[in-house]
């Protein structure tokens, strides 16, 4: 392995369960710490025999992490999973799969992206809720491309609400399919939204969520397409009495 180039080397240990990543640090001294260097590592922390390793191992693991799997943890620890969840959200996890836990420890967290995050834990949507529930410092939000696992076939994830009472800066875009039937909730202090309507006109109640943007210094709205859904978007729009001193609509065919 060390006749080979280091790019070459990655490439090779990024294809491992992290385990035996982390395993070749007993090679030698100069290997002793090349596994906090290998990105994209898929993590699975499923019933650890130490579980006291796992706030070490997620603090000194590059970015991004490709998976991580959060299962098995012991009542006694469980305390540990917000701080854990914390420290992957940081590494921009794609695949995440964690019990839904309390989220007590985000109480401090300001500014929250999740993108392209593919949940397997059961009602996971009610999970991010919960998240931004147990987060009342959160002032920027961007949740985009995010998918709820649902158990069976052509299920689609249920309703949940995004929203926050510090919140000043969101980014959304969600599809019915993977994200479910979301709805903003209550924003009182947004002054800015970024919203990508890319679902069925059938399944969005526009009204009602201009209604709830309607606040905002700067709203962008884009990506939407058909002549029906055109209408319907601007007739909600021209219904509100909107405060906003800006508003771009793109993406219009």
């Amino acid at each position: 392995m060390d006749a080979l180039p280091p790019e070459l080397q990655t490439t090779i240990l990024y294809r491992l369960p992290a385990r035996d990543v982390v395993r070749t640090s007993i090679l030698s001294r100069p290997w002793r710490r090349r596994w906090e260097s290998v990105p994209d590592l898929d993590i699975d922390l499923t019933d650890l025999h130490s579980w006291a390793t796992a706030t070490t191992f997620l603090s000194r693991c590059a970015a991004p992490i490709r998976r991580l799997r959060l299962h098995g943890v012991p009542p006694h620890l469980a305390v540990c999973v917000d701080s854990w969840l914390r420290l992957a959200a940081g590494k921009s996890p794609r695949v995440l799969s964690a019990p839904p836990v309390g989220f007590a420890g985000l109480r401090a967290l300001a500014t929250l992206s999740l993108e392209k995050v593919f949940f397997r834990a059961r009602n996971a949507w009610r999970q991010v809720e919960e998240m931004l529930a147990a987060a009342p410092g959160l002032v920027e939000l961007t949740l985009r491309d995010i998918i709820f696992h649902v158990a069976g076939d052509g299920g689609l994830p249920g309703r949940w609400v995004i929203g926050g009472q510090s919140l000043r800066r969101v980014e959304l875009c969600l599809e019915i399919a993977g994200a479910g039937f979301w709805e903003v909730g209550s924003v009182p202090k947004l002054e800015c939204a970024h919203v990508v309507l890319n679902d069925s006109p059938e399944h969005r109640d526009y009204f009602k969520l201009f209604t709830a943007l309607s606040g905002v210094k700067e709203l962008n709205v884009g990506n939407f397409n058909g002549r029906t859904y055109q209408v319907r978007v601007f007739l909600c729009l021209s219904a509100l009495n909107q405060t906003s001193r800006i508003i771009r609509i793109s993406g219009v065919t």
